[in-house]
């Protein structure tokens, strides 16, 4: 059956970078609310930079993307939380959560299908368990509890807590690195928070997942933050600003230019809070590059959205946009850009840049 919306669906926060595809730059054609025969989109599928799937869950139905750009039922939305694809052509999936730390709440059990969706099952034994990130080739799937991080080297039918994150720290943030310099594995960068507030930035080398590799320090800041990676640029989509490594996190660089009303002069952590600032009215959420560029990125803030062509330019805010955005993204080789906010998905479409072919 053919479906008329207009939306792909995006791996969160994560987006590889082919060769051959200009850039998109901050010319949007607007956003637009994504409803599939009346059935509307409040989940997007995240997955690894290579992926091809594209998969959305409305409140009834899980849909895939066909190449032409139909959507297609795959079977019933699965139980509440995250959903997480598996890269390339795989029909594996995970779908779970865990309550919210230190506060507790009702156990989530984690669910699983390998048919793309059409038929989900139970995790035998496997509860509040966040699914992350599936590299079907190696069997490898990474999620999050309260306790920290869970690894699966089975396709996510077992799993085992690994010493990576703080005890006392809730990981916050998540991104896999797009082709990752100096690993024969996965790399992702994550944020982990303190329940006063206090984040870091680490990596988490997955070369070889029976000895994972955490590199800490990478850098500090206040309170919830987007991540994005390829290669050597990493980037931290802070409250006090975009902050910009080209060297693997080694130094680091703010780039706020154009985003004066959504962020802080300075971090809460090192300067305290100014008297006069409502905390959620300022901040940025999420960070996804450009299609096609590893220069490019947008940002998901806590009124609208703002795009810059190049690391080293100004933020540009893109009009009609705004209140929180909790997501941004973009698929392999599309230009178009979903923005999420709480359980509302939308579209924004990209146009190249002037000149480019």
């Amino acid at each position: 059956m053919k479906k008329t919306c207009q939306l792909i669906i995006v791996a969160m926060l994560i987006v590889a970078f082919p060769a051959g595809i200009p850039p998109a730059v901050a010319h949007p054609s607007g956003a637009m609310a994504v409803s599939i025969d009346g059935d509307a989109a409040v989940r997007v599928a995240s997955s690894t930079p290579d992926a091809s799937v594209q998969v959305v869950a409305g409140s009834d139905g899980l849909y895939r993307r066909e190449p032409e750009g139909d959507w297609v039922r795959t079977g019933d939305a699965p139980g509440p939380g995250r959903i997480a694809f598996a890269a390339g052509d795989s029909d594996l999936a995970l779908s779970g959560d865990h309550a919210p730390c230190l506060r507790g709440g009702v156990a989530t059990d984690l669910m699983r299908t390998d048919d793309g969706g059409t038929t989900w099952a139970v995790v035998d034994g496997v509860q509040d368990v966040r699914p992350l990130a599936i590299w079907a080739d190696t069997g490898v799937a990474l999620g999050s509890s309260c306790g920290g991080f869970m690894l699966s080297t089975d396709n996510g039918l077992t799993w085992s807590e690994i010493d990576a994150a703080e005890p006392g720290f809730e990981i916050t943030g998540f991104a896999v690195v797009a082709e990752p310099s100096g690993s024969e594995g996965p790399v992702v960068l994550f944020g982990e928070t303190s329940e006063g507030g206090s984040s870091r930035l680490r990596q988490l080398d997955l070369g070889s997942p029976t000895a994972p590799i955490v590199t800490d320090g990478l850098r500090d800041y206040y309170g919830l933050a987007g991540l994005a990676g390829s290669g050597e640029t990493y980037v931290i989509a802070a409250i006090d600003g975009v902050w910009i490594s080209i060297d693997t996190g080694a130094t680091w660089e703010r780039r706020a230019e154009g985003l004066e009303d959504v962020v802080l002069e300075g971090d809460p952590a090192q300067v305290g809070l100014p008297a006069d600032v409502q905390i959620d009215q300022v901040g940025l959420f999420s960070i996804a590059f450009l299609p096609g560029s590893d220069r490019g990125l947008a940002v998901g803030s806590a009124n609208g959205l703002y795009l810059t062509e190049a690391l080293e330019d100004a933020w540009t805010q893109v009009e009609g946009i705004d209140g929180r955005i909790d997501q941004v993204g973009v698929t392999d080789g599309d230009e178009r850009l979903l923005i999420a906010s709480g359980d509302t998905v939308s579209e924004v479409t990209l146009e190249p840049a002037s000149g480019s072919s």
